[in-house]
């Protein structure tokens, strides 16, 4: 199982240069997430955990749902960006690489 640390520095990627307000759709999500490496069972494990902690919410927009950039999330996601990636991370996002 992958850190939370490492879905949350993922996420912060992908929602990375947004502020509070700003949306995307799964699609843009899913996009960004790709690029990441790791798999899309773990971002829908990183979505829920940002919705479960206020950092994200949803938004339904012409039958698909969009996710909302919280002002908490905005916070979390810029100073978990500024944090370096623990050996014991990088340990689990090898793993997740080769599930």
């Amino acid at each position: 199982m992958i850190s939370e640390n490492v879905l949350e520095q993922a996420l912060a990627q992908v929602f990375d240069g947004k502020a509070a307000g700003e949306k995307l759709s799964l699609a843009e999500i899913s996009t960004v997430w790709n690029a990441s490496g790791l798999h899309n069972a773990n971002m829908r494990d990183a979505i829920r955990e940002m919705i479960e902690s206020h950092c994200l919410e949803t938004q339904s927009h012409h039958g698909g749902l969009e996710f909302v950039l919280t002002r908490l999330g905005e916070q979390r996601f810029n100073s978990c960006r500024h944090q370096p990636v623990h050996s014991q991370d990088s340990f689990d996002v090898r793993l997740a690489l080769q599930h």
